[in-house]
């Protein structure tokens, strides 16, 4: 074994040892190191968003707990599943639904174009029957006014041979009417004797009026002296 000296400090010089030399400790010792070097590693699995990673453990109550974990992660796969096909199975029954609603629409939209066409016609043979009549009355209104207008002319036309017949009856020259004297004094006392005579031979007598009884009072004699 050789000592080597360098700064200061003191060592063995290590030299390598040939295959020969090897002791049988050394030679487990290098069998194991070569075991090891030879030993495949597994890459773990992509770690999904959202889960806790798993972890590799020699320990039986860790094992349990990641036997757990998978109990726990299976049932939520089913859940999940069950889950996506009650969606589906709803999504579904929605769709259906959605489509009778759009037959039963299509239905009532085929009625309603059925029910506008028969009215479209009904109001189209009205029209026809109203404009039938308005020219019915327009041709009445026409031979009315003709009408009208004939008989104008013909009672203008009576009217002007009533007047010219009524010019040819009257004469030209006037009438000579009777000229009225006026009373002298004379004639009008003479008028108002007769009146007095006259209401004198009118009025009651002695004898009465013919309508009292003997011993009666006459109403006709008092209202005489009065």
């Amino acid at each position: 074994m050789k000592l080597c000296q360098k700064e200061g400090v003191t060592y063995r010089e290590l030299q390598p040892k040939s295959m020969g030399t090897l002791t049988r400790n050394e030679t487990a010792s290098g069998s194991n190191l070569r075991l090891k070097l030879l030993k495949t590693w597994t890459v773990p699995p992509k770690i999904k968003p959202g889960r806790k990673p798993k972890v590799n453990n020699s320990n039986p109550n860790e094992a349990s707990d990641e036997d757990d974990d998978i109990d726990t992660n299976g049932k939520r796969r089913r859940q999940n599943r069950e889950a996506q096909r009650a969606y589906r199975e709803r999504q579904a029954k929605r769709f259906s639904e959605l489509e009778d609603e759009k037959a039963l629409l299509e239905q009532k939209i085929v009625k309603i174009k059925q029910e506008l066409v028969s009215v479209e016609a009904g109001y189209r043979v009205k029209l026809a029957e109203m404009e039938r009549q308005n020219g019915i009355l327009l041709n009445r209104i026409r031979i009315l006014e003709s009408n009208a207008k004939i008989h104008n002319v013909e009672s203008q036309q009576a009217n002007t041979t009533l007047i010219s017949i009524r010019r040819k009856k009257v004469p030209n020259t006037l009438v000579n009417l009777p000229v009225f004297k006026r009373l002298t004094d004379s004639s009008e006392s003479e008028i108002s004797a007769a009146r007095s005579n006259s209401c004198r031979i009118d009025g009651p007598g002695d004898e009465g009026c013919g309508f009292c009884f003997n011993g009666s009072t006459c109403v006709c004699k008092q209202n005489g002296a009065f």
